[in-house]
């Protein structure tokens, strides 16, 4: 995924409304003998006159779009394997046409590995079909030195995967070397960026980097590949799920960049890959199209910013054109769709993304991509996660919710409900998998209709929108539409539809049911159709407010009656038949006009050969339907898989919202399994096999409340215990506290702590060092020239002046650079000289810092003593027009003074700007012409970040989740830390510093352990949060937004960075895992005082504990254990020197 604020958001197309109007569509290409008009009024023609236009007010009818002939089967290039195929339609998965409708899921955003199933089968009750992966080059290869690769914990990549397959979901692995994702450096190697040759080319030096880490990624995912033996479609399938492997992310074509995406082609391919090699395109640049063996392009129509989430960018309609000019020969594919949106510190929060990119948005803009014929489709994200430590690029904070349709905390929203709605309609027509485009009309009155038909079956598909997308209005229209009998004119009980403000609709046409019940079409949007042993079932959902919903079947031949029965019908049914069809109206409102308070009604039709279940549900319900597959079917190993072996469906509905894992039934068919959660008091209604005798729910039985076809029973919610249950009170712990600055004092060992910087320019490949803005006395001070790739630097510049270079001495200027919204303190000699700040367009601050009554140290042999502190929020992802902070250069290689550079602009990388320090210059006063010409102050510099920078002796959370704080280096945050005997008693909302010197600028650590005893927690599912004082957000508020820092560490992770002045954040989720849920667990604080004042250095509020969600159910069903893997202090520390 990509941070476009530097880059224009790339829309989906079409959103197809209908309206009244006259316009005829000619169909004649797919054997339809009438013409396909869309929009009727009082004065169009009767049926059967076929060939006639059907308006007498209409324009010139359009001509068919659609491709003739029969397509040709296409697989990767190199292979024989027939087990991933495509054409121009869609891809072929073992010989079944699949449409892929997919999910992103980074495991190591969830670093508790036993929560990933949990994430999964959440995915799959979504309906989803395949996932997709980004690997993290970054975190699992901390050193150049490939022993250091790291496929354990989180990394284990072998795990997820055979994971993946068991739950039922496709994986497309994306292991980059970059794949952007709003993660430091874009997920490439942090010591890559000490490399000479430019990164992401065909150097030999950057192909050297990559290659041990895409080598072991091969060495896992290439025996996990899918492999078919090309006899009978969906039989004979073995190896893993994964179908598609990805070449990096989102770049640009250029020679040498064409020679690396084939480089990266030609590795998969010589280590024998058969599925294809794909390519995620930034937009529609048209980059590689001929190097991979599949292309597609990447779409965020709205945007990345959550400020106005009212305000909707429009979603463009052109697309399926330019695939059919880029890759007509292949399916229409989207690696990535907006699932939601990023947020940056000082944005309005994940509450307003998930307000811009919510439930009407996905079902409208993904209906829009249906409509222009993708069927490769992948949202971004399905569950964001967390970037704990240093994950974060600068354009996002802690949080990773990405307001997508699973929270950060693994909860549901209500957009996962509507992208169900959306993959249950996509699983219940295989149709939509293979179509044509008839034609597209955006009519006068704001709507706008798109027609596709399946060239094979003749099934339809009208997709229905206002041609501005953003449009408010709602509009009545009429349509008319083509099906097996014939121009049907909707709605034919008279009146008009009713297309609502942002919304969509999508008319499905002559889908045949299992049990012969033949669909002609519903003005409803349709979440399932299918059998349900033998009961032909179709579930519908509208807004009350939107009229009527017509449903209208032909007749099955052996048809005698139409006997039916209703269950929680509130509204009014009309039922009206002839010898060719029986039409159904449901009104949800009563003859009172109000609507019910069910809000899903059931009828029932025992007649002809099967019997005929319609289900009307409102649009709000729809959280609470579920139609779960079962696994059976003789396919080994891919039992699971709707598209091979699950062919069958389990239909529930939750009267509370709840979740519904998973249904399985017993050998014998007699007992059905039900895992799900739930937290109140619940009825579960559903259709299953009719041998059903004994429900369980969680293994435990359940009586039946209701018999019959539609069947009954009632589930518990959470237990006393859970309900009753609180987390400790953290302002009741006895906090301990010490400082974290003693680099401060006088007598601090620094040779002893910190790593000399000691590189100079024959010592660095960072181009940025030549630029004229780098004025440091010969001396490199970037931090990743020293190992240290993020969250807190510390610098320390001793310094000896004579007494002539103190006359007029004045202060300092310093130049630094730590990436957007971060943030650096000053103090010489103990003293606090200031702090300065980034922001959203600025991560490089220069200021001048006066000595003032300071002063220095008396004596011309005493050292002055220069500390900064510097917060490090990501080294920058690789996009953007560069330079991009330091400006020595313009874009013709001419620094700003007009003198000629020395190197060429394109050799300045965003992945290469530094973190460090970019100029100082002391300071004097000119009150004599001599004063300016002072003899050089000589600075020798020191530097630390996380212990042991690359080095880390923390491998299972990686080295990115320290800093350089003395906290951290000591180790004061882990876990089994003892600071019994030493530490003050304080607690956090008493703040930093000493006595008098209380709101004094510094750095302080509180501590403090607590017991958890979350009862029954193996079989509830209890998340957890830390929650710091709410955030200031109005503009009258800046002045009083507290000016401190805060670093969250649970159990020695860092969870959370919490900046008062910015915001947005302040809840920071930490899961099961991390949380020891049944013993003792350390919580740290560094706080981080930036400027005088108490309140800039205390937690005035102090911090909670608080349950976020609690539900009855063990995560994952309980079949993972969680474990607590959290190295401790004796594991990391205790026989560690050089601290």
């Amino acid at each position: 995924m990509r941070a476009v604020f530097r880059r224009s958001a790339i829309g989906s197309g079409c959103f197809f409304t209908a309206v009244l109007a006259g316009f005829v569509l000619l169909a004649t290409s797919f054997g339809i003998a009438s013409p396909a008009p869309w929009l009727g009024s009082s004065n169009s023609l009767s049926q059967g006159q076929a060939g006639q236009h059907v308006f007498a007010w209409n324009e010139a009818p359009l001509q068919s779009t659609a491709k003739k002939g029969e397509s040709e089967l296409r697989r990767a290039r190199g292979t024989d394997e027939k087990a991933v195929q495509w054409d121009q339609y869609s891809m072929v998965i073992a010989g079944q046409r699949t449409f892929l409708f997919s999910v992103e899921f980074h495991p190591w955003r969830l670093p508790v590995p036993g929560l990933w199933r949990d994430v999964l089968e959440k995915i799959k009750v979504a309906g989803f079909n395949c996932l997709s992966i980004y690997t993290h080059w970054g975190l699992q290869q901390p050193t150049p030195d490939p022993a250091s690769l790291n496929f354990e914990g989180m990394h284990n990549l072998s795990a997820f995967l055979d994971l993946a397959k068991e739950v039922g979901l496709f994986v497309i692995v994306r292991p980059g070397p970059y794949i952007n994702a709003e993660t430091t450096a874009g997920g490439m190697a942090t010591w890559t960026t000490r490399l000479k040759s430019t990164l992401r080319t065909n150097a030999t030096e950057f192909e050297e980097a990559w290659k041990p880490y895409l080598s072991a990624i091969a060495d896992i995912v290439k025996p996990r590949q899918i492999s078919w033996d090309g006899d009978v479609p969906g039989r004979g399938v073995s190896g893993g799920s994964v179908i598609a492997v990805q070449a990096d992310n989102e770049y640009h074509a250029g020679p040498t960049r064409d020679a690396y995406i084939r480089s990266l082609v030609k590795f998969y391919k010589d280590r024998g890959f058969w599925v294809p090699i794909t390519y995620n395109d930034i937009g529609q640049q048209n980059s590689f199209v001929d190097i991979v063996d599949l292309w597609g392009l990447d779409s965020y129509p709205l945007g990345f910013d959550c400020s106005h989430p009212d305000k909707w960018q429009q979603i463009p309609d052109d697309y399926l054109a330019r695939h059919e000019r880029t890759n007509p020969d292949q399916p229409f594919i989207i690696p990535e769709w907006q699932g939601g949106s990023y947020d940056p510190y000082g944005g309005e929060g994940f509450g307003a993304c998930a307000e811009l990119t919510g439930p009407a948005f996905s079902k409208l803009a993904t209906e829009a991509m249906l409509a222009q014929r993708v069927t490769w489709l992948s949202f971004y994200m399905g569950f964001g996660g967390t970037n704990w430590g240093g994950l974060a690029a600068p354009d996002v904070y802690t949080s990773y919710d990405y307001a997508a349709p699973i929270s950060e905390s693994r909860q549901l929203t209500p957009k996962h409900g509507t992208v169900k709605a959306l993959a249950h309609l996509i699983r219940s027509f295989p149709d939509l998998a293979k179509t044509d485009r008839v034609a597209v009309e955006k009519r006068h009155d704001g709507v706008m209709v798109t027609e596709l038909r399946n060239p094979d079956t003749n099934a339809g598909f009208y997709f229905i929108r206002h041609t501005d997308s953003s449009s408010r209005k709602d509009t009545q229209y009429k349509l008319a539409i083509n099906t097996s009998q014939g121009i049907q004119h909707l709605p034919r009980a008279g009146g008009k539809l009713t297309l609502q403000s942002r919304s969509s609709q999508v008319i499905c046409t002559d889908r045949t049911l299992p049990g012969e019940h033949h669909l002609l079409y519903t003005t409803a949007s349709l979440f399932f159709a299918g059998a349900i042993d033998g009961i032909d079932t179709l579930v519908m959902y509208a807004d009350p407010e939107a009229g009527p919903i017509e449903t209208v079947f032909a007749h099955p031949p052996s048809a005698s009656s139409f006997e039916h029965k209703a269950q929680n019908m509130t509204g009014q049914v009309a039922i009206k038949s002839s010898v060719d069809r029986m039409e159904i109206t449901y009104d949800f409102k009563d003859k009172m006009g109000s609507t019910g308070s069910e809000d899903v009604s059931w009828l029932y039709f025992d007649y002809g050969p099967s019997p005929l279940l319609l289900v009307y549900a409102h649009y709000s319900a729809i959280d609470k339907l579920q139609a779960n597959v079962i696994a059976n079917g003789p396919v080994e190993g891919f039992a699971n898989f709707w598209d091979l072996g699950a062919q069958e469906t389990v239909l529930s509905y939750l009267s509370e919202p709840g979740l519904v894992r998973s249904a399985t039934y017993s050998d014998d068919g007699a007992e059905l399994r039900f895992e799900g959660q739930t937290n109140v008091t619940t009825l579960l209604k559903f259709v299953a096999r009719q041998s059903v005798k004994m429900v369980t729910w969680n293994g435990m039985t359940v009586p039946f409340l209701e018999d019959g076809p539609i069947k009954t029973v009632g589930l518990t919610g959470l237990s006393d215990a859970v309900a009753a249950w609180k987390p400790p009170s953290l302002h009741d712990l006895e906090w301990t506290y010490a400082d974290s600055l003693p680099e401060l004092q006088a007598d601090f060992p620094f040779d002893e702590y910190l790593v000399r910087a000691n590189k100079t320019a024959a010592d660095t490949n960072n181009p940025y060092f030549q630029d004229l803005l780098v004025q440091t006395q010969g001396q490199v001070l970037f931090a990743s020239e020293y190992g240290f790739h993020g969250n807190f630097i510390l610098w320390r510049g001793g310094f000896k002046v004579s007494s002539s270079q103190r006359e007029g001495l004045k202060g300092i200027k310093l130049h630094l650079e730590g990436g957007r919204f971060f943030a650096y303190s000053v103090w010489l000699n103990g003293h606090f000289l200031g702090s300065a700040f980034g922001d959203k367009a600025h991560g490089a601050v220069q200021k001048d810092f006066d000595f003032g009554l300071v002063g220095l140290v008396d004596g011309e042999d005493a050292e002055q003593s220069l500390v900064i502190v510097q917060d490090h929020t990501g080294i920058e992802m690789e996009y953007g027009d560069l330079p991009i902070g330091l400006k020595g250069m313009n874009s013709t290689s001419l620094p700003l003074d007009g003198v000629k550079g020395s190197i060429s602009t394109d050799q300045y990388e965003a992945v290469k700007l530094p973190r460090g320090i970019i100029s100082y210059n002391f300071n004097h006063q000119k009150t004599r012409p001599q004063a300016s010409k002072k003899e050089h102050i000589n600075v020798t510099w020191h530097l630390t970040g996380n212990l042991h920078g690359e080095h880390s002796p923390d491998r299972f959370r990686s080295h990115l989740n320290e800093g350089g704080l003395f906290a951290e280096r000591q180790g004061w945050h882990l876990p089994g830390f003892n600071n019994s005997d030493s530490w003050e008693r304080r607690p956090p909302t008493e703040g930093i510093g000493r006595g008098w010197a209380r709101g004094v600028p510094g750095v302080g650590f509180f501590r403090a352990e607590f017991d958890l005893d979350v009862p029954e927690h193996e079989t509830h599912d209890v998340s957890l949060a830390f929650k710091f004082p709410a955030i200031l957000r109005g503009d009258k508020d800046q002045g009083r937004r507290p000016k401190y820092r805060a670093l969250l560490f649970v159990n020695g992770w860092q969870m959370g960075k919490y900046v008062p002045a910015l915001g947005p954040q302040n809840v920071f989720p930490v899961p099961q895992g991390i949380l020891d849920y049944g013993g003792t667990n350390a919580v740290g604080l560094a706080l981080w005082a930036l400027e005088e004042g108490e309140n800039n250095g205390r937690l005035e509020e102090g911090i909670s504990l608080e349950v976020v969600a609690a539900w009855r159910g063990a995560p994952g069903g309980g079949r993972d254990a969680i474990e607590v893997n959290n190295p401790t202090w004796e594991d990391l520390r205790r026989n560690l020197n050089g601290l």
